[in-house]
């Protein structure tokens, strides 16, 4: 299966939530040039503003298919769109994720990204929870050491 276009994920509402909403995990890696499949749009949100953005997914046909501790899935009801994981942080680790976040554009949507090495922060202790990662994550962290 392909991996989904931008501009079939849910760009615009990440886009309209940038002030409390970081893009992560793939799409994030392929900013800092990476060439990558990636067939999620992954992001990290103040956990305050779920509720929002629950919402705005919702406007444009997403609905919430699981929620655990710390992450929240949402599908889309006519499976056009990407699934949309969202990682939800206390408002002192947004900050810190925040700090030296850049500006990027997905499809025709400015977003914002956190700086390389959060993200090889957030990838090695995704490894270091489940090794099984490893093929998958790997090669993303070769990369970002480069920034």
């Amino acid at each position: 299966m392909p991996a989904p276009k931008p501009a079939e994920g849910p760009w615009e509402v990440f886009a309209e939530c940038a002030d409390w909403l970081l893009v992560i995990g793939g799409h994030a890696v392929q900013s800092y040039g990476m060439d990558r499949l990636t067939y999620d749009c992954d992001c990290a949100v103040l956990d305050r503003n779920e509720e929002t953005l629950k919402a705005k997914l919702a406007s444009i046909g997403y609905v919430l298919n699981d929620r655990q501790a710390h992450f929240s899935r949402y599908v889309h009801l006519g499976r056009q769109r990407a699934v949309v994981d969202v990682m939800r942080l206390d408002a002192k680790t947004f900050a810190l994720l925040s700090t030296g976040a850049r500006e990027t554009q997905i499809g025709e949507k400015c977003v914002r990204v956190p700086r390389a090495f959060h993200l090889l922060a957030m990838k090695l202790h995704a490894l270091k929870q489940n090794p099984e990662r490893a093929h998958k994550d790997w090669a993303d962290i070769c990369h970002l050491l480069d920034f």
